[in-house]
């Protein structure tokens, strides 16, 4: 499973990289970068149309748009294709979605830092990454793990991951860092299951966590308590399949 995080301090906040320019063409109405976290998830999606609200998806929501990403990684590392869902009445744009999964998983810190992993927007890319709210998410993530995820957390599995809407617009309560900084730890997280990671645990006291320990739920384990962490470590880098 994996998490997002919750209002608070103690956290260094994400720094924008300076290389890598957002590489997607969002649907009309979006901005550049990570889009200003929204309190609640019920906000209607503004005007109408594909332009703004994105391409239907039947009744599960809207898909993302229909211009692929330029690839961003190192030349030759394994390419990870993604489409996007977002659920009816979040919100946000299917658009401005995919520019916020662009702009952590193409920063040199994200996997793609590993330069063993690449990622581009495609909207017929294997992998699905879909924003559902906390009952879809529920019910999504039963399916596809078998375990409930009370609602609250989130999934990732190699062909899908299930961001649950509440966690991406307020946080996780037992994250002690800003909205904004738990973003990339969810994405990265989730993310990371699909590219084959695993749950890890907080190594020492003191010590960053890794991204793939479940920060949503605590930072926290064996009664070591780490530092709060958006980013994969070095060490989870070399685990990355090429």
């Amino acid at each position: 499973m994996g998490f997002s995080g919750g209002a608070g301090a103690g956290l260094l906040e994400p720094k924008p990289s300076q290389t890598i320019a957002i590489p997607v063409i969002p649907d009309s109405g979006s901005a550049n970068g990570l889009s200003s976290p929204t309190r609640g998830t019920s906000a209607a999606v503004p005007g109408s149309g594909s332009a703004i609200a994105g391409r239907s998806a039947g009744s599960n929501g809207l898909a993302g748009p229909s211009a692929k990403s330029k690839i961003c990684g190192r030349p030759g590392a394994r390419l990870v294709r993604f489409r996007v869902l977002v659920e009816s009445r979040l919100a946000t744009t299917p658009g401005q979605f995919v520019t916020d999964l662009l702009t952590v998983l193409c920063d040199k810190r994200s996997w793609t830092g590993s330069g063993r992993v690449r990622f581009q927007y495609d909207p017929q890319g294997p992998l699905l990454i879909g924003l559902r709210s906390p009952k879809s998410t529920e019910r999504r993530c039963m399916s596809l793990i078998h375990l409930s995820v009370n609602r609250y957390y989130s999934c990732g599995t190699p062909r899908e991951v299930v961001l649950n809407s509440d966690r991406w617009f307020t946080g996780s309560r037992y994250w002690p860092g800003s909205v904004s900084a738990y973003r990339p730890m969810l994405v990265n997280h989730e993310v990371g299951h699909a590219i084959g990671q695993h749950h890890r645990s907080c190594p020492k006291d003191g010590a960053l966590s890794p991204v793939m320990m479940q920060q949503s739920k605590s930072t926290t384990t064996g009664g070591n308590t780490c530092k709060p962490n958006p980013w994969p470590l070095s060490y989870e880098w070399r685990s990355v399949r090429r």
